[in-house]
């Protein structure tokens, strides 16, 4: 249902965040599956070996290849910056692979999962796609933080990761955090906005109103999830973070293992007889942290 060329350009946006790249993995949830999105992530994977360096040369802002690509630059006038801008755009297009270098350096793991959906097994819609994602990962890499994205979205900002990080780490209140939000913000909005796509009553008027009483609401999309929380751990005044080991673990099962296990836990009918979704959990911060640093 989505364009191919739009999710390469998230999920690409994701794998260049200013982060340690063996410490970040980007999962894209495909119902059913698709062909033209799995090769069109096929290419992405390849193309990240590109666009990465490039990336990190340049100090590229912002790092998702359509909207990037869609600005004007008077570093143009850099020879080597205008040599590799124009070699890495015509890469997109897929006219010449050969003119960009390759530096070599670790990538992010990129993985695709096809959720297996059937008529008479109910899918749960985004729910039941971040709960097969929260299961196949724990099997892979179990990272501690989850990062949610829409295919439409884009992150505009490459140090995110570590400004959310300093929320969830802070020593006096980094226990008290389950999430860690951003407002969507849109490109390409009418002058007059007539149909409200800036979304401002929700932004500036229900959250701000809703964090004056200690509460928030989860937007959807653009969320920093502790793991923990959304596995139903429930926290109390005084409760201190115990960092999970399990990726280790994980690291050292083979990739026929890690696929066979992961087809079992993204299955329709994994969830028949247990409780997952059959529990609404409310979530009523400390303090709702929005800053403005994400983009769609």
């Amino acid at each position: 249902m989505e364009p191919p060329t739009l999710v390469i350009s998230t999920v690409l946006s994701a794998m260049t965040y200013n982060h340690p790249p063996e410490k970040l993995s980007v999962y894209v949830t495909d119902d059913g599956g698709s062909e033209f999105t799995f090769y069109a992530l096929l290419e992405a994977s390849r193309f990240s070996k590109h666009r990465i360096p490039f990336c990190i040369r340049f100090d590229i802002e912002p790092r998702a290849p359509e909207a990037y690509f869609s600005l004007q630059y008077s570093s143009l006038q850099d020879s080597k910056f205008a040599q590799e801008w124009l070699a890495i755009k015509i890469l997109i297009v897929g006219r010449d692979t050969s003119v960009v270098d390759n530096v070599g350096n670790r990538l992010p793991m990129l993985v695709y999962m096809s959720r297996e959906k059937r008529p008479e097994w109910p899918h749960n819609f985004k729910a039941g796609a971040m709960n097969s994602l929260i299961r196949v990962s724990s099997g892979i890499t179990n990272a501690p933080f989850i990062l949610n994205l829409d295919s439409d979205m884009y992150s505009n900002y490459a140090d995110t990761i570590q400004e959310v990080l300093c929320f969830f780490m802070d020593e006096k209140k980094g226990d008290e955090f389950a999430f860690v939000q951003f407002p969507e913000l849109y490109n390409n909005l009418t002058r007059n906005d007539i149909y409200a796509n800036r979304c401002l009553l929700t932004a500036e008027v229900i959250h701000p109103g809703l964090g004056g009483y200690g509460a928030a609401l989860y937007y959807g999309t653009g969320c920093f999830h502790r793991r923990d929380s959304l596995c139903g751990r429930k926290y109390f005044k005084g409760d201190r973070v115990q960092w999970n080991m399990e990726s280790e673990k994980n690291a050292e099962r083979t990739a026929g293992d890690l696929e066979e296990s992961s087809k079992v836990l993204a299955s329709c009918s994994y969830e028949k007889g247990t409780q997952w979704g059959k529990e609404v959990v409310l979530y009523l911060p400390l303090s709702h942290i929005s800053p403005t640093l994400s983009n769609s």
